[in-house]
Parts: structure tokens; sequence; C-alpha cells
């Protein structure tokens, strides 16, 4: 039997502050749209302490997690729910201040990975110097060109010519992608919700992951046929393409 993802993005929100030019957001709307309700985001923690999960959780899909009313009520939860995690929050950073720092990591955030990307700067790189040694080691701080840039399975022309990858994937293997509505997503690069395996509302996040069409969906991608979808046929994604941990930027 396969084994169990070891990483959970849930999209607490739809929205972002941003309007990147190597991001859809720039030109397309996400399908759902707004906060993540409580209930939802409940039912996803439960499911996980249901399988003892202990990976990582992060708050994000295409959104900014800051702008989740939400958020340090979800973080709270899950460390108080599921303690063995590593709780992440990716964001561009033009939200977080040294307030909301503190209480993000008092909730339960164990790091912050932040981007500043490409186009108007933002105050974080100041608040970063003025915050003391002991909250630092917290806080990744990353340069728009230090990201892996792909054309989101098709959806944005990066200029890629190239011929459909036939290297194996296993972004779907050890990663999943729970959505606002509860949709479960294989894979980041599926902006469109294009490939929804099932919803948290209505089957159990392991009867999602061990579906058929789920298990036979990550062992072809695996190896190395990406004609089997869609998404996958124009994805120009390379980077993840052995069975190690990983952890991603965006």
């Amino acid at each position: 039997m396969d084994k169990l993802f070891s990483m959970v993005e849930i999209e607490v929100n739809s929205n972002c502050n941003r309007k990147c030019v190597y991001c859809p957001n720039l030109r397309h709307e996400r399908k759902e749209k707004g906060d993540m309700e409580p209930a939802v985001f409940k039912k996803i923690i439960s499911q996980l302490q249901d399988i003892a999960f202990s990976g990582r959780i992060s708050y994000h899909f295409y959104g900014e997690p800051l702008l989740c009313k939400y958020l340090t009520e979800y973080v709270s939860l899950t460390k108080k729910s599921l303690p063995n995690t590593r709780r992440v929050i990716y964001s561009n950073g033009d939200l977080l201040y040294k307030k909301n720092i503190y209480e993000l990591i008092e909730s339960g955030v164990t790091r912050f990975v932040i981007t500043l990307h490409e186009g108007r700067g933002n105050d974080f790189q100041k608040t970063l110097g003025e915050l003391p040694d002991e909250v630092t080691p917290y806080i990744e701080f990353l340069q728009h060109r230090s990201l892996i840039l792909t054309n989101r399975g098709g959806k944005l022309d990066n200029g890629y010519k190239g011929t459909q990858l036939s290297v194996p994937c296993y972004i779907p293997s050890s990663l999943l992608i729970v959505t606002v509505k509860g949709n479960v997503l294989p894979c980041f690069e599926d902006y469109d919700q294009s490939c929804v395996m099932g919803n948290i509302n209505e089957e159990h996040l392991l009867d999602i992951w061990r579906k058929h069409q789920y298990i036979s969906y990550r062992n072809e991608l695996r190896s190395g046929n990406r004609a089997y979808c869609q998404i996958c046929l124009k994805c120009d994604n390379h980077s993840v393409h052995d069975d190690k941990q990983f952890d991603f930027v965006l």
C-alpha cells in the first residue's frame, strides 16, 4: 500500500494582495473565493488527527495566508490537535509585523518562509532587521530570483517550448492540497482545480487518498507518464523527480 502523504497545504484564504507576473493570479481568478470556514478547517484537522499526521502543514495555495481573519486561530488549533507537525507560513511578508510575528509564533508557527517578490518592495525587510536574535531562526527570507518558476500546468506562458516531460514526478506522492471549500487536489500546479480527487466534507481524507483513481494517478506520475491528465501533459515542472522528502517555496 502507498505510504501516506507527508505534507498538507490548506487554502485558508484564496485572496492575494499582489499580482506577480509569474503567478496565475495576475490574469485569472480562483474558482473558490474567500476564507475557509472554521467548520471546514476543523474537519480537516480532525481527519488528520485520525491518522496521527506528523508532517508539514502550511496555510496557502495561491493566496496570501495573512489575509485570512482566522489564521491565528487555525494555527493554534493545528498545534493543539497535531503537536508533532511542522506549521509553516508561506507569505510575501507585506502584512507581517513584529506584533503578529510574536502572536503567530505563540500560536504555534514553527517557521515563516517569506519571499520578496518581483515588483514593489515591502516593509518586511525593515522588520526583519529589527527582530531580536531569538526570533530570526523562525524566518527564512528569500528573493524572487531563487524561486523555481514553472508554467503552472500550462496556465502561464513562460516561454517553455519543450516536448512533453517524461521524467517521474513525486509531488502527488508526498503532498496534497485542500482548497477553501474542502476539495482535495494532488498538486499545487492545478490552479483551475481540474483534477479534484474528492471533498473532505463528503469523504474522509484517508479514503480519498486510497481511492483507486488517486492511487493510479500517483503510480502513473511516478512512472513518468505525464499524459495521464491534461495538466500534467502541459506541465514543465521537472524539479521533483525522486522520492526524497522535499519542501516547496511556492
